[in-house]
């Protein structure tokens, strides 16, 4: 089966659901997966990461995190260990130190905060 010409291509051992399709291709198109080939299918794209003999696993999603409590910390450190670690999305908490989030303007620094730093999904929690 011919597939349309992907933004990046990853080969390796395939996680899908119970089972590991081993020597299989992710293709991502707009940064959502387009499409999960076996070895024997052709394919073309952009960039083709070639992880063979390694497992290709889903992103971690982190469920609470408080980038801002820490001195120096930030948005930028938080994430960049994230994804260090497999995390692709951050959901970070309204309490932070010294102060959390109260307000509509605190909000909108917050947010402009996360677009600017961090180098994984985020959300907030209000």
């Amino acid at each position: 089966m011919n597939h349309p010409i992907s933004d990046l291509a990853v080969t390796g051992n395939i996680l899908f659901g119970n089972r590991v399709i081993e020597g299989g291709t992710i293709l991502v198109s707009g940064e959502k997966i387009s499409g999960i080939v076996v070895q024997a299918e052709s394919f073309q794209s952009r960039t083709h990461i070639r992880a063979d003999g390694k497992y290709v696993l889903p992103g971690m999603i982190d469920s609470h995190v408080h980038s801002l409590s820490y001195p120096g910390e930030g948005f930028f450190n938080s994430s960049r260990s994230a994804a260090a670690g497999g995390v692709t999305t951050m959901i970070d908490m309204p309490v932070d130190a010294p102060e959390g989030i109260a307000t509509p303007e605190s909000l909108r620094k917050k947010i402009a905060l996360v677009q600017e730093e961090s180098v994984v999904d985020g959300a907030l929690v209000g």
